[in-house]
């Protein structure tokens, strides 16, 4: 099963204080299947430190090396 590179798999880590945005770090990459787009998969490549406000939610961005096929 071939893969498609959906996006950037980024950490929602909510702001501090008030007026402040919240932070998107990079933790992995979100993939597609190549005939079953209604399939997501994830790589994880770090997860972030205890501490950082982290509450587990994670939002996908497509990037710009990301190909131009992807269905949204």
């Amino acid at each position: 099963m071939a893969k498609v590179k959906l996006g950037n798999l980024c950490a929602y880590i909510a702001p501090e204080k008030a007026g402040q945005k919240a932070r998107y770090p990079r933790i992995g990459t979100a993939f597609v299947e190549h005939d079953n787009h209604d399939r997501v998969s994830i790589i994880i490549d770090t997860i972030p430190h205890a501490g950082s406000g982290w509450t587990g939610w994670c939002n996908v961005f497509p990037d710009k090396e990301a190909d131009d096929d992807i269905p949204f």
